[in-house]
């Protein structure tokens, strides 16, 4: 597989801020290089940072294992209070139907084609996501707000 690093810089911006990018870009030089073995202690470093801030699962249900469902949802009163709008439900993804989920390519371009699937009449909110009275709610609350 060859890297495009021309790729890389275009989606991050600003790499000389984001230490997180340029110990990437310097492991994929490792790489491109065959400088790397899978035992590099700069790879296993990233991996483990990566490891520790991604969830696997339902993410609901272990913040529920913190606090109660009152007290989640009182959270999400005070925020919404104070123009900060959370999704409930977790990541947008938690939001798109089986359809939406099919669709392909990263968090931007999947958001970016559905509201261009919206914009044709014959389709439907319910036909792309779930949790709809949710993402009026906050839709009203956001323009409200603004």
């Amino acid at each position: 597989m060859e890297i495009s690093y021309e790729q890389i810089n275009t989606r991050i911006k600003e790499i000389d801020k984001n230490t997180d990018a340029q110990t990437l870009k310097n492991l994929l030089d490792k790489f491109a290089s065959g400088e790397i073995t899978n035992s590099d202690q700069d790879l296993l470093d990233i991996i483990n940072k990566m490891k520790s801030r991604s969830t696997k699962g339902d993410k609901i249900s272990a913040i529920l294992k913190q606090v109660s469902k009152q007290e989640y949802d009182q959270i999400h009163q005070i925020l919404r209070e104070n123009k900060i709008f959370i999704w409930s439900q977790g990541d947008l993804e938690s939001y798109f139907s089986k359809r939406s989920l099919r669709l392909s390519g990263s968090k931007d371009i999947r958001a970016l084609e559905l509201s261009y699937l919206l914009q044709n009449e014959n389709e439907t909110l319910e036909s792309l996501f779930l949790h709809i009275e949710e993402i009026k709610e906050l839709a009203k609350l956001i323009v409200k707000k603004s």
